[in-house]
């Protein structure tokens, strides 16, 4: 984003959107912090008809003499009994609100904040004293649930002042500054001027803003509160990494990670070494079947010991496999270049069978 600070944010948004109403409510808490860091400025979709029904329009006091003149598509939430003509009332309502109560940091002259407009965005999302589309009673979305919880957030003269710019020509001003600034779709955002391509969501928004706040001479924000709240809205958007922030929870994770990893270690252990003696008793098998190939038993006559007779010349196998003498490998050699098996004498085949 374009580096500028204060940060210009421009949302257009409608408050019986859905989507728009839950990301505004679910930011305020972070734009209470960032203060006149942000000038954040609302532009409500607000438009004129040429003819049909005046449901979706303004047309009570002042408003009677601009048939509509202002006018919004109904909630998206599908609500029965509420119409074009609420929605484009709530608009006003918050475009009141933000105009009478903004103010002018002294020391930041492009600065302008309204800390009661976001308050009044935080407790419509308050799950028990807000307002919603599926609220029932005191807590269904429309003007009276709007009304009890600006008189909630506003002192008596606040509110006065709320209620003549909704009567009078001010805050018609302002639904002709948003009817003659529409954005290029319902729900859509600027910063600094660049548009916002990204998700509708507090923790990339933020990183948006906050990037937009970096000094480029010294490479941190202007706005110290972005170091905290970058990671609170992180955390705030996964829930698992709030209690890793613990150092016993972080200690018992390490802790957990140790033993699973000795639990994988043993059994690679206990594979390798069964690995092995398989594959050493393969090796021995495969040498004993090849040198039991290098000989074979002769057939001697009854009462007579039995003699190997050996095709092999290899004296290393004769003393190390039969233990025999030199003396005997060598009878045992001249025996076999005269023809015939060889045989072994009693002693070296003894020590042979006993081999």
């Amino acid at each position: 984003m374009p580096a500028q600070w204060p940060v210009a944010v421009n949302f257009w948004a409608d408050p019986g959107d859905a989507q728009a109403t839950t990301f505004l409510q679910s930011l305020a808490p972070y734009m209470l912090r960032l203060g006149a860091h942000v000038r954040f400025q609302t532009i409500y979709n607000v438009f004129s008809l040429e003819g049909g029904s005046e449901e979706l329009c303004l047309s009570q006091g002042l408003y009677e003499k601009y048939p509509r003149l202002y006018c919004s598509f109904e909630p998206n939430a599908q609500v029965l009994g509420l119409t074009g003509s609420e929605v484009v009332q709530e608009s006003l309502l918050q475009s009141c609100l933000y105009d009478t109560t903004k103010v002018i940091p002294p020391d930041m002259k492009e600065g302008e904040f309204s800390r009661e407009w976001w308050l009044y965005q935080q407790r419509l999302g308050d799950p028990n004293n807000g307002c919603s589309f599926n609220g029932n009673g005191k807590n269904a979305w429309g003007p009276a649930c709007s009304q009890r919880v600006l008189s909630e957030v506003l002192s008596g003269g606040q509110k006065h002042s709320v209620d003549l710019c909704m009567a009078d020509e001010s805050g018609r001003r302002l639904l002709e500054f948003s009817k003659n600034n529409r954005g290029w779709s319902i729900v859509a955002m600027t910063i600094n001027g660049a548009r916002y391509s990204g998700q509708l969501a507090p923790e990339p928004v933020l990183r948006a803003i906050c990037s937009a706040t970096v000094n480029p001479m010294t490479n941190k924000y202007r706005a110290e509160e972005c170091n905290d709240i970058v990671v609170d809205a992180h955390t705030e958007e996964a829930p698992w990494l709030r209690s890793m922030l613990d150092s016993r929870n972080f200690v018992s994770i390490l802790f957990m990670i140790f033993v699973i990893c000795l639990g994988l270690s043993y059994l690679y252990y206990r594979y390798a070494k069964k690995q092995l003696a398989a594959g050493m008793q393969q090796r021995v098998q495969h040498e004993v079947q090849q040198q039991l190939q290098l000989y074979h038993r002769m057939e001697e006559a009854p009462g007579k010991p039995a003699a190997v007779a050996f095709y092999s010349t290899d004296a290393a196998f004769y003393q190390h496999t039969l233990r025999i003498s030199t003396d005997e490998v060598n009878l045992l050699q001249q025996q076999q270049r005269r023809g015939g098996g060889a045989a072994l004498s009693p002693g070296a085949r003894t020590r042979a069978n006993g081999s």
